[in-house]
């Protein structure tokens, strides 16, 4: 569909993705008459007297709600994969909340019937309904391909598609909103816990698990301590969900614990504390066997044990 056309050499200063802007364009109607946007930068429609023609094109910018969705999955030009400017599907009787003024456009029945019998009569007449079909098919695989992402989303992604989703009625979209929602919630959460509690308490959260994972009980309680001085009393139940949260926080593959392990076994080593130095290097040597400084470690402190 075209939505506006103009002449190259004319005074435009940008090209945007519904018309063309400039401060010295001049703007017409399809019959010729002019008019001013009152807006130079962004030109959107003010005066909402434009329907002066037997015939014009409305631009359902929604569509059905399966439509809408699945137009999310268009993308847009600044390489994101999803639709993401778009508040949520639209609701009459929410549809001003932003402040806008809309006008409700109003047909003649007898028009809008004849209007769709002669729709039906063009679609038999040029063959179109193969084609209208693949078209449906095309719709409703990409709205699955959306729903895909979005039951696999996560932090920031989990929110934009809850927010995306509002208002939508079809029952699977429903259950996964109540899904994303959860994580939402989840989201906020882990935020409040890592502001709250600083770098220094994942750092100790982190350790706590590591430790207990290690059967090292004493120093499961010493750095619990340390991680329940900086955040919650020693008993808080949040003490131990807070690990947890911090575990999830880790972004990289398990085998990149090694690191943590290789660090804390040369930490121990140079301690004095020989036999914790051993236990690590024996754990980083687990998960990454072939990195040579954790070989040149393992080999020198179990020959010294």
């Amino acid at each position: 569909m075209m939505k506006s056309h103009f002449q190259l050499n004319g005074p435009w200063e940008k090209v945007r993705l519904h018309n063309v802007t400039g401060k010295d364009l001049v703007y017409t109607r399809g019959n010729g008459d002019s008019f001013d946007f009152g807006d130079s930068k962004l030109c959107g429609l003010s005066n909402a007297q434009c329907l002066t023609h037997d015939y014009f094109v409305i631009h359902r910018m929604y569509r059905s709600e399966m439509e809408y969705i699945s137009l999310l999955g268009r993308g847009r030009a600044n390489k994101s994969k999803i639709k993401n400017n778009r508040p949520g599907y639209y609701k009459s009787e929410e549809i001003d909340k932003l402040g806008n003024d809309y006008d409700v456009i109003e047909f003649s029945p007898d028009l809008l019937k004849d209007y769709y019998l002669r729709f039906d009569q063009f679609i038999q007449a040029c063959s179109l309904a193969p084609i209208i079909a693949q078209s449906e098919t095309f719709i409703k695989s990409r709205f699955d391909k959306v729903m895909g992402w979005a039951a696999k989303a996560k932090g920031s992604d989990a929110d934009l598609f809850y927010k995306l989703f509002l208002n939508i009625q079809l029952p699977q979209v429903i259950d996964l909103r109540k899904v994303l929602y959860r994580k939402v919630v989840q989201n906020k959460l882990d935020q409040r816990v890592m502001i709250k509690h600083s770098w220094l308490y994942l750092i100790y959260s982190i350790a706590t698990k590591l430790f207990h994972h290690l059967g090292l009980t004493r120093l499961t309680r010493k750095f619990a301590f340390y991680a329940s001085k900086n955040a919650f009393d020693t008993n808080d139940k949040l003490l131990l969900d807070g690990a947890e949260i911090a575990l999830k926080k880790i972004s990289f593959p398990k085998q990149k614990y090694a690191d943590f392990y290789r660090e804390m076994a040369i930490y121990y080593y140079n301690q004095g504390e020989l036999i914790l130095a051993c236990r690590f290097i024996n754990e980083a040597n687990k998960c990454r066997p072939n990195g040579p400084m954790i070989i040149k470690l393992h080999k020198l402190y179990n020959e010294e044990s």
